[in-house]
């Protein structure tokens, strides 16, 4: 799991490990991601990181608003992948 490397010992308490853990288990539920073969473990750690140090530190607070993170770039990469076939479908027509 990410936040039981050592890397974060020295940075947070036992105690802020322990809340951002289970924001990153609730909030890989809340997205549909498996929590340790996810290709966006990374990218999840980083952003719950600054969502805590913003100031939110409820694990069910940060997992909603990852979710609608998460929810954002999607709806980003689809609009993309449809530019991209209208492109595609209007040479071929």
């Amino acid at each position: 799991m990410p936040f039981s490397r050592d890397y974060y010992f020295g940075r947070f308490k036992a105690d802020e490990l322990a809340r951002l853990q289970q924001a990153y288990i609730q909030s890989c539920a809340a997205i549909g991601c498996c929590p340790i073969t996810s290709p966006l473990k990374d990218e999840l750690v980083r952003e719950i990181i600054q969502i805590y140090e913003c100031g939110v530190s409820q694990p069910e607070k940060i997992a909603e608003l990852m979710k609608q993170i998460e929810s954002v770039k999607h709806r980003a990469d689809q609009a993309q992948t449809l530019d991209q076939f209208a492109v595609i479908h209007s040479k071929t027509a």
